[in-house]
């Protein structure tokens, strides 16, 4: 869908430096995909909590074995 829309000289070639495109439309659309992109990704807050309540441990797990000083023997 073509626009017609009026943005600055220095944003089109901000956005040309930024982008690494030459050409002016391409630089405009990139620029915004990445923006775009960029908001809707996951922050690693978002990512960490969706790892809760996942089981993300091995069952053989003993953490006061490796406080005592427990070797793991580097099979796992």
């Amino acid at each position: 869908m073509d626009r017609t829309i009026d943005i600055s000289d220095d944003l089109v070639k901000a956005a040309q430096e930024a982008t690494g495109e030459t050409d002016e439309r391409a630089a405009i659309e990139r620029a915004l995909r990445d923006y775009v992109a960029a908001k809707q990704a996951k922050t690693p807050l978002e990512g960490m909590l969706e790892l809760a309540g996942k089981d993300l441990i091995r069952a053989d797990y003993d953490y006061r074995a490796l406080r005592a000083g427990g070797q793991d023997d580097g099979h796992h």
